[in-house]
């Protein structure tokens, strides 16, 4: 069992991991991983983009290690994708409720 150092450290090596494979990934790559997530969530895929546009929270959760150039890299691939997506359910491309469980 781990005790709270070694969940702790797991926990932050988890995400750096990601974070690294997150941003090696191609724009196509994020792009679908970003649908997918969003095909999980019960919430509506507009009123979720739009909060993390408008609370910029993904800014706050990028690992402390992260250099300025790999922080940069994320937040403008993230938010590029974003407005992406944004743009396509405003055109009617995908439906918003699209992303709520059956």
């Amino acid at each position: 069992m781990f005790g709270r150092d070694e969940s702790s450290r797991a926990l932050r090596q988890s995400h750096q991991q990601a974070f690294a494979e997150w941003l090696k990934l191609s724009i196509k790559q994020k792009k679908l991983d970003l649908t997918e997530y969003f095909a999980g969530l019960d919430d509506p895929v507009k009123v979720v983009v739009d909060h993390l546009l408008t609370s910029q929270i993904h800014r706050t959760q990028i690992p402390a290690y992260a250099r300025r150039m790999e922080r940069e890299l994320y937040c403008s691939d993230l938010e590029v994708l974003l407005e992406t997506i944004t743009g396509g359910l405003s055109e009617g491309a995908s439906d918003p409720q699209s992303s709520r469980r059956e």
